[in-house]
C-alpha cells in the first residue's frame, strides 16, 4: 500500500523535472533568436549561453567553452588553427582565462576528434585534464562535446563539470548536451552568414557609391569638352557661313536661302548642345550651388512641360559636393519621370529639415535628419520592389552614398511620393563606413505598371 501511494508523487516529480528541462530548453532557443549582439561578439555570447543553459540543464557547478580561429571549413583543413576559449563558469560566477589550445591539444581536441559525446568520469588522474582548473574548480567529472555545423564541421566546443565526489554524468545527459551544442551551432552558422551578406552588401554599396563618383565624373568631363570643343566648333562654322553669305552676288538667291537655312541649323544645334551639356552637368550646380540650380531646373521643367511646379524651401542645407549632386539627380530624375509618365498636373518639391539635436556649448541646434519630398498629383502606378528599374534603383544608390534612405510611396490614383533622408554634414561618414540605405515601397500589387482609369 506505502508503494502505491509513492506512485503519484513520483510521477509527479518526474513530470516537474520534464517540464523545466523544457522550459529551459525553450528559453535557450529564445535567448539565441533573440540576439542583438555585433557578429563579431556573438559566437562568445552564444557559447556562454550555451555553458549557463547546460549547466542549469544537467545541474552541473560549471563549464566551458571555445572556438576555432577563423571559419572553418570541415575537419580536414585548418589542423593547425588554434582553439581559444571563452573563459571559465563555476557557481553562477564566470572567470576570465585567456586560455587556447592547438587544434588536437587537450580536452578541446578530444572533442573536437569525436564524433559523439565524451564523459570522463575521474576528471583529475585524465591525461588531458587541465591542471589549473582541476586544482582551482575542484573538478571530479566532466562531459564535452564538439559544436558541430550543418555540413558537420566543427566550429567550437563545449564541456560541463561536477565537483570532487559530486554525481556523474550520464549517457542521456551527454546526448542532451549535444542536441543543445547542435542549436547554438545554428545560431552561430546564421550570424555568420547574416554577417557575410552584410559585408557583401556593404561592397556592393562601395562599388555603386565609385560607380556614380566615376560618372559624375564623365559628365563633368563631356560637359565641358562638349561646351568647349565641339560648341567652338560649331560656333566657326556659323561664322564662316555668314562671311559666305557676304560674297555672294544679288542674283544667287537660292544660294542666299541655303546659307540663310544652314544658318538656323548651325543655331539649333548650338542651342540643343548647350542643354545637352547643362544636363549632363549643370554649370549652375558647380558655379552658384545647390539652390541655384534646383530653381533653374524647376524653371525649366515648368516651362517645358506646363505644370504647376511647386518648390518648397526656405532652408537650405549645407552639404558636400556629394550630397548636392545627390539632391539635384534625384529632383531632376522624379521630375523627368513625371513629364514622362505620371499625366500629373502639379508638382510639390519640399526641402526641410526633420527634429534638432539638443543646444550644446553655445552652438545652434542641428537637424537630425534632412527631408527631400517630390510629390506629383498623376495617375500612380504599381510598384515591385524586387525590380525597381534603372531610374528608380540610381536614385536609391544616390541616397545610399550620402547615408541616406529613399522611400516610394505610389497607388493608383493618388500620385506618386519619393522621399529622401540623410544625415547633417556633420553627422555624415564616407559611403564606405555606413550602414547599407534602404528603399522602402508602398505598392497596392507586384508589377510595374501605369494606372489607368
Amino acid at each position: 500500500m506505502g508503494d502505491r501511494g509513492s506512485e503519484p508523487v513520483r510521477f509527479r516529480e518526474r513530470d516537474d523535472s520534464e517540464i523545466d528541462l523544457l522550459e529551459t530548453l525553450f528559453e535557450f532557443q529564445q535567448s539565441l533568436l533573440q540576439m542583438d549582439t555585433p557578429e563579431l561578439g556573438a559566437a562568445t555570447l552564444i557559447a556562454k549561453r550555451l555553458v549557463v543553459a547546460g549547466c542549469r540543464l544537467l545541474h552541473a557547478d560549471g563549464g566551458t567553452a571555445g572556438f576555432l580561429e577563423g571559419d572553418e571549413v570541415d575537419n580536414q583543413v585548418g589542423q593547425d588553427q588554434r582553439v581559444v576559449g571563452v573563459g571559465v563558469y563555476h557557481n553562477d560566477h564566470w572567470y576570465s582565462d585567456p586560455r587556447s589550445w592547438n587544434r588536437d591539444e587537450g580536452d578541446p581536441g578530444r572533442y573536437l576528434n569525436s564524433a559523439q559525446p565524451i564523459i570522463t568520469a575521474n576528471y583529475p588522474v585524465s591525461q588531458t585534464a587541465e591542471p589549473e582548473w582541476k586544482n582551482a574548480f575542484q573538478i571530479g567529472a566532466s562531459v564535452g562535446v564538439a559544436i558541430r555545423g550543418v555540413a558537420d564541421n566543427a566550429l567550437g566546443f563545449v564541456q560541463l563539470h561536477h565537483h570532487i565526489g559530486g554525481d556523474r554524468f550520464l549517457p542521456h545527459e551527454a546526448r542532451l548536451l549535444q542536441s543543445m551544442a547542435t542549436m547554438a551551432a545554428g545560431a552561430i552558422e546564421n550570424r555568420r552568414m547574416i554577417q557575410k551578406l552584410n559585408q557583401s552588401h556593404q561592397q556592393s554599396q562601395e562599388l555603386a557609391a565609385r560607380h556614380v563618383r566615376h560618372l559624375e565624373a564623365e559628365r563633368r568631363r563631356f560637359s565641358r569638352e562638349i561646351h568647349d570643343e565641339t560648341g567652338q566648333v560649331l560656333i566657326g562654322l556659323k561664322l564662316r557661313l555668314q562671311l559666305l553669305a557676304r560674297h555672294l552676288m544679288p542674283c544667287q538667291i537660292v544660294a542666299g536661302q541655303v546659307l540663310s537655312d544652314l544658318r538656323d541649323q548651325v543655331n539649333g544645334s548650338t542651342t540643343r548642345l548647350k542643354e545637352f551639356a547643362k544636363g549632363l552637368r549643370p554649370p549652375t550646380l558647380d558655379s552658384l550651388g545647390l539652390k541655384a540650380a534646383v530653381e533653374q531646373l524647376v524653371h525649366q521643367f515648368r516651362r517645358s512641360s506646363g505644370l504647376i511646379v511647386k518648390l518648397d524651401a526656405s532652408v537650405w542645407p549645407r552639404t558636400s559636393e556629394e550630397t548636392q549632386i545627390a539632391i539635384y539627380r534625384i529632383v531632376q530624375e522624379s521630375l523627368t519621370n513625371v513629364g514622362k509618365h505620371a499625366s500629373a498636373k502639379q508638382v510639390t518639391i519640399r526641402l526641410r529639415p526633420e527634429g534638432s539635436a539638443s543646444e550644446s556649448a553655445g552652438r545652434p541646434r542641428t537637424p537630425v535628419l534632412w527631408c527631400l519630398e517630390i510629390e506629383d498629383d498623376g495617375a500612380g502606378f504599381q510598384f515591385d520592389p524586387l525590380t525597381p528599374g534603372l531610374g528608380i534603383f540610381g536614385m536609391y544608390e544616390r541616397a545610399a552614398m550620402v547615408g541616406g534612405q529613399l522611400h516610394v510611396e505610389s497607388r493608383c490614383g493618388w500620385g506618386t511620393r519619393i522621399r529622401m533622408t540623410w544625415p547633417p554634414a556633420e553627422a555624415h561618414t564616407p559611403a564606405e563606413a555606413q550602414t547599407p540605405a534602404e528603399v522602402q515601397i508602398s505598392a497596392s500589387s507586384k508589377g510595374n505598371h501605369s494606372c489607368t482609369a
